[in-house]
C-alpha cells in the first residue's frame, strides 16, 4: 500500500539565496515550479511559498491571451509574458489578458 506523504500540499518550506518580499515570485530548481513568498524571508532562511492558485502578478502591458493560455515568467524583467523564449512556464491565464493591463491572472504551474 502506497501513502500520499502530502495529499494536498499547497506550500512548500523555502529558504532562498537572496531576501525575497512577501508576494514575489521565485523559481525554483530548473524552473519547473514556481512558488509566491507568502511573507518576507530573509536570505538563506526557511520561509513558506504557496506553489499552487490563482495569482495577480506583473506582466508585460502589450500581451494578450484569452484563460487557458500558457503564460512564462521573464524573470530578467520580473513579469509575465506570453513569450516562451528564454522564459520558463509559469502557468495558465485564468482570466482574459488585455493590451494595456500590467498584471495578469496566473494559475501556478506548481
Amino acid at each position: 500500500m502506497r501513502t500520499l506523504i502530502y495529499p494536498e500540499t499547497n506550500t512548500i518550506e523555502h529558504a532562498p539565496s537572496a531576501a525575497v518580499l512577501s508576494g514575489a515570485l521565485v523559481v525554483l530548481g530548473a524552473g519547473v515550479i514556481h512558488a509566491i513568498a507568502i511573507a518576507d524571508v530573509a536570505a538563506n532562511a526557511m520561509g513558506a511559498f504557496y506553489i499552487k492558485g490563482g495569482f495577480s502578478l506583473t506582466a508585460v502591458s502589450a500581451n494578450t491571451g484569452v484563460i487557458g493560455d500558457l503564460i512564462y515568467w521573464d524573470a530578467t524583467n520580473s513579469r509575465l509574458t506570453t513569450t516562451s523564449t528564454s522564459n520558463t512556464l509559469a502557468g495558465k491565464l485564468l482570466a482574459p489578458k488585455t493590451n494595456g493591463q500590467t498584471v495578469a491572472l496566473v494559475d501556478l504551474n506548481g
